[in-house]
Formats: structure tokens, C-alpha cells, sequence
């Protein structure tokens, strides 16, 4: 069994590595496939290395991400709002800068929310049972909070509205609902972002500039995105960029130190959330709980193992990864490139959810242009989740 388990996390590590790379092909996908074609599988003996397959695409698939992320402007979901700063520091000559902020987030954002355990072991399922009937109006408080943050609040509301009803009405499409995130987020952080790129003409600096960040910027990161991801595990909706908007200080460092912190503390959470509130937060926690049913605390230990072995290989491949792509931007047309991963993502996205697919990015992608030519602030985007999961809450069903 014990190699069985390693050979499973081998394959997970390499199946995560396709999936932080190429947008389109989310963990949770993966997920829903392994649970179609092994139907049946539950209620047989612990199948331990299914879960070590499911854990190690999980958290390779966040850390590989922050590449395509910084590098070609195009997020898994959790990352959107990273695109910005990542891409920011791409231009100024420090991408492998900003790939390895977001890299050492999410290591120091796993270890330090095991090293609190104990402690959420004892507060979560408290917290949880206060706020669960108050879910829509902690919600309501975050997104009026943004909005008044804003320099342009009117408009901010108003960019939220339209995003919130694009989630809403997304919903109601002959689309895949497992699937109908990918062209609601990527068309409104992706796509718009990589036409800005081709219509700049965009260009990478060939000399590589040094990043330096203090230890209290990164300290301070880790802290606060630890406390975000396992914020995002108790408030539905609220993901890890918008998160990071609450809990970052806001320089482009500071964010990605802390997004990378949240996603990591967000994947592991997200896993053992199902045995503190019994609630599953991702689509790869859904397809553990298919297999395991309950779980127990020796289970929470095996992921955590398992979790942590992934993580630290998937460290060292992206820092290798990160060199030899970066060698490869400065030597072409980065523009064309950007023009190439635009229909490629279009491709899949057709390919995945159909002509209803493509319009939902489309409309999306013209919404993810406001940001980039008014002074509103990106975050009002995530209405698309938020807002659809206010009204839940708040007991309206459409």
C-alpha cells in the first residue's frame, strides 16, 4: 500500500504540473473525471492512494500556477486578482522575482497553518456555527467594504452588479455547471488582461532585476495569508484574491507573498475543512469526500503528510520551470504569444462548454476591460461568485 500511495502522489505531482500550466484543466475537473471513472469505489476499503493522487494535484496544480499566472496573464481560479501585480513585476525585469514570492507564500502558508492547528481544531467549528446563519450579511459587509475602499464607488457598485448578474444568469445557461467557472473567470481576468498585452505590444525586459523584499514584508505575508486561506474555507464566496485584498497591505510583493500564503493555506483547509464543519470547499474535497465518506483524524494526518511531500516537490519544479520558460519569453514575440494563448484558451473553452461557453467569456472579457480603462479596481469582479452566493444565503433562489 505504502508504495502504491507514492506512486499515486507521483502521478498527481506530474497531472498537477499540466494543470498549473495549461488554463482550462482545474484539479477540480480532474476530480470529477477520477470520480466518473471509478464509480464504485467508495465503500470498499480506505482507497488511500486515490486521495494521495487527488492532494498532490491539488497543491502542485497551486503552486505551478503562479507561472502562467505571472508569466501569460492567465489564472486558475483563486489567483485572478494576482494577475495584475504578478504581471506588473513581469514588466519591470523581476518575474522569477514574483514567481518565487508567490512560491515561498505558499510554503510558508501551509507550514504556519499547521503549526496553528491545534488552535483551529478548537476555534473553527465554533466560529463556523456563529457565523453559518449569518453568512449573507458578513458577505454584504465585505463587498460594501470594498466598494467604499474604492476611488469610484458608484461605478465600483455598479461593476459589481453587472458581474453578479453575469454569475447569476451563467447559472441558468445549458452549460456544465462543474464547468461554467472557467469562462466566467477566465474571460473576466484572463482574456482581458491578455488583450491588453496584445494591444500594447507588449515586450519582457532581456535582463532579469534583482526583487528584493525584507523579511518583516514576507513574515508579515505569510501571517496574514494564513489567517485569509483558512478565511476563505469558512466564508463561501469569498476566494483567495479577494481575500488577499482584505488581508494584504498592498504593495505588488505584499500580495503576492500573501495570495500565495492564502492559496496554500486555502488547498490544505479546504481538505481538512470536512472534518472540522463537515463542509467540502472545493471540487477535489467534494471528490475526497466521495471516497472517504467521513474522515477521521488519522486521514487529516495522511493528507497532511501527503500535502506536504507535494508540496515540497513542487517547489523545486517550479523554480526550475520558472528559469527555462522565462529563457524562452525574452527569445519571442511576446505579443504573438499572448495573441496564441488567447485562441488556444478560447479553444478550450469552446471545446469544454460550447458556443454558450464562448459568449459568457466574451461578455466577460468586455467586463474584465473596465478595470483596465477606468480608475475602478478589479476586485469588484469577483461579484460573479459573491453575489450569486449572497442571495443563497439570504434565502433567494431564481
Amino acid at each position: 500500500m505504502f508504495l502504491e500511495v507514492l506512486l499515486y502522489t507521483a502521478l498527481g505531482i506530474i497531472v498537477g504540473i499540466f494543470c498549473g500550466l495549461l488554463p482550462g484543466i482545474h484539479p477540480n475537473l480532474v476530480s470529477i473525471l477520477l470520480i466518473s471513472f471509478l464509480v464504485g469505489a467508495a465503500g470498499t476499503s480506505p482507497p488511500y492512494p486515490y486521495i494521495a493522487f487527488i492532494v498532490a494535484v491539488s497543491v502542485t496544480n497551486v503552486v505551478v500556477n503562479f507561472i502562467p499566472t505571472i508569466f501569460l496573464s492567465v489564472p486558475d481560479s483563486g489567483m485572478e486578482l494576482g494577475v495584475l501585480p504578478g504581471h506588473r513585476l513581469l514588466l519591470k525585469g523581476q518575474g522569477l522575482g514574483a514567481v518565487r514570492l508567490g512560491i515561498i507564500g505558499a510554503l510558508g502558508g501551509v507550514i504556519f497553518s499547521l503549526l496553528l492547528f491545534p488552535l483551529v481544531i478548537l476555534v473553527v467549528p465554533k466560529i463556523y456555527m456563529i457565523i453559518q446563519p449569518n453568512l449573507h450579511i458578513i458577505l454584504s459587509g465585505i463587498v460594501l467594504f470594498f466598494i467604499l475602499k474604492d476611488r469610484e464607488p458608484v461605478a465600483a457598485a455598479g461593476l459589481f452588479l453587472l458581474s453578479g448578474l453575469l454569475g447569476l444568469t451563467s447559472s441558468k445557461l445549458p452549460i456544465d455547471q462543474n464547468l461554467v467557472l472557467f469562462p466566467l473567470l477566465t474571460g473576466l481576468f484572463g482574456l482581458s488582461m491578455l488583450l491588453v498585452s496584445i494591444k500594447n505590444k507588449t515586450k519582457i525586459p532581456t535582463e532579469e532585476n534583482e526583487l528584493f523584499v525584507s523579511g518583516q514584508t514576507i513574515t508579515n505575508g505569510v501571517v496574514k495569508g494564513s489567517f485569509g486561506g483558512m478565511t476563505t474555507g469558512l466564508l463561501p464566496g469569498i476566494g483567495p484574491s479577494a481575500a488577499a485584498m482584505l488581508f494584504s497591505s498592498g504593495s505588488a510583493e505584499s500580495f503576492l507573498v500573501t495570495i500565495g500564503a492564502i492559496t496554500g493555506s486555502n488547498v490544505l483547509f479546504s481538505f481538512l475543512a470536512l472534518w472540522l464543519i463537515g463542509k467540502a470547499r472545493s471540487g477535489a474535497a467534494v471528490a475526497l469526500r466521495y471516497f472517504m465518506g467521513t474522515l477521521s483524524f488519522a486521514d487529516c494526518m495522511f493528507i497532511v503528510f501527503t500535502g506536504l511531500l507535494s508540496l515540497g516537490f513542487a517547489v523545486l519544479i517550479t523554480q526550475k520551470l520558472s528559469s527555462h520558460i522565462m529563457k524562452l519569453l525574452k527569445k519571442i514575440n511576446y505579443a504573438l504569444l499572448s495573441a496564441t494563448v488567447f485562441v488556444f484558451t478560447l479553444s478550450v473553452i469552446i471545446l469544454l462548454t460550447g458556443v454558450w461557453g464562448f459568449v459568457v467569456a466574451a461578455i466577460a472579457a468586455a467586463l474584465g476591460m473596465i478595470p483596465n480603462l477606468s480608475r475602478v479596481r478589479r476586485v469588484h469582479l469577483m461579484g460573479v461568485l459573491l453575489l450569486p452566493t449572497i442571495l443563497f444565503y439570504a434565502g433567494f433562489t431564481f
